[in-house]
Parts: structure tokens; sequence; C-alpha cells
């Protein structure tokens, strides 16, 4: 999908060549303490495709400092409903629909907030094979259930 490569590549966005980005980066851990901030999970209510209501949950990212954050259609479908975001820190905020994009499955939902940790997104076309990438993701609730 093409935001989900946009948000991984989201931590070498910057000036520097892939040969700088790569003698450049971050140790991993510190990498993770400067970021995991902006990984949430989200649930919210909504309807399958054969229109059966059902809950709905996963993760998304924090991609803005006044609390835009991209999910997927997975996780808050077109008709979502009741959305509400966890942060690692324990704060559970109420979220409004945004946008949907049905053809790359994005979707975009609002918190409120401001200097929220975020992660900026990159041109996901600057991609080349062998970069550093990391995924982050929010499996069995665990966000909601430990932080």
């Amino acid at each position: 999908m093409r935001f989900a490569a946009a948000v991984l590549l989201a931590l070498l966005a910057g000036p520097a060549t892939a040969q700088e980005q790569t003698t450049t980066v971050e140790p991993h851990a510190a990498i993770f303490r400067r970021l995991s901030a902006a990984v949430v999970g989200i649930s919210c209510s909504g309807s399958t495709s054969s229109g059966a209501p059902s809950g709905f949950y996963g993760t998304g990212v924090v991609v803005s400092p006044d609390g835009l954050v991209l999910t997927d259609l997975t996780v808050v479908p077109k008709d979502g409903r009741d959305v509400k975001v966890y942060f690692t820190d324990g704060r559970v905020m109420a979220a409004e629909l945004k946008r949907v994009d049905a053809p790359s499955e994005g979707v975009l939902v609002k918190v409120g907030g401001n200097s929220l940790t975020h992660m900026k997104l990159a041109d996901s076309s600057k991609a080349r094979l062998g970069d550093p990438c990391y995924s982050w993701g929010n499996p069995y609730l665990t966000i909601q259930r430990d932080g």
C-alpha cells in the first residue's frame, strides 16, 4: 500500500543520500525511544463488506503534531464511528474520521492535540531496494492492554 510505504520511510526522510543514511541511522533502540509514541492503537464500530455491524481495531501512526493519524480501511472502515485512539502513555482520545482513500486503503482520522510525537511522511517514490525501514504494530491490542 502506498501510504504504508510512506510511513515506513518516515524515519529516513531528509536530504541525505541512501549511502549517507546507512551510516547516520540511529541505533534501533534510539529510534524506538524517539518515535514509538507516534504509534497508536485504534478501535471503532462500523459495518463489514456484507453490511453486518462489527468492531474494528488495529494500528495507526500520528503524522502531524496537531493530531492527524494515518491508518487503514481494515482498522477504520468508511462508515467508522466511535473511533478511539489509544496512546502508549495511557491516553485515550476520541477521533473524527477525516478522509478515506479507497484505492490506497488509507484512512485519516483526527484527534485533538498539539505538539504530538509524530512521524514525518516521506516520498515513497524515492524508496530504493536495500533502504532501511521499520515496521510498527499493535498485535492483539497490545497498546490498549499494556501500552
